[in-house]
């Protein structure tokens, strides 16, 4: 399952890529987002995984692994946290204690939405 979770008040976009294990889950970006590159790396080490934009892996956007099996509320919201750090400080929104809210609010947001996506699919 692949979805994304638009960013509206910042000009980024969060994508997850859910599948029965994370091995799937790379397979399938590499054939939608790389297409003639492979990632190099093994997967097993994990249980989630957020892929940031570098100009190594060609990536315009956070992407998301999920893997099925090790799906959790925790990691779904741990991951979440990643991709929202990484969008403020593009942003150039720095978070430290007492300035913390843009993190726990673009965090919620993705969580929920990401949650959302999800319990929908599986109500099917």
């Amino acid at each position: 399952m692949n979805f994304k979770v638009k960013c509206h008040i910042y000009p980024y976009a969060v994508y997850f890529i859910h599948n029965p294990t994370l091995q799937q889950s790379k397979e399938e970006f590499e054939k939608v987002f790389l297409k003639t590159t492979k990632l190099n790396m093994d997967m097993s080490k994990y249980g989630a995984l957020t892929l940031f934009p570098n100009p190594e892996n060609n990536i315009q956007s956070v992407v998301i692994f999920l893997e099925e099996s090790k799906y959790t509320l925790q990691n779904l919201h741990h991951e979440c946290i990643h991709a929202s750090n990484w969008i403020l400080s593009e942003v150039g929104v720095e978070i430290q204690r007492g300035n913390d809210e843009a993190l726990a609010y673009l965090s919620g947001y993705i969580f929920q939405q990401a949650l959302n996506k999800i319990w929908k699919t599986q109500s099917k």
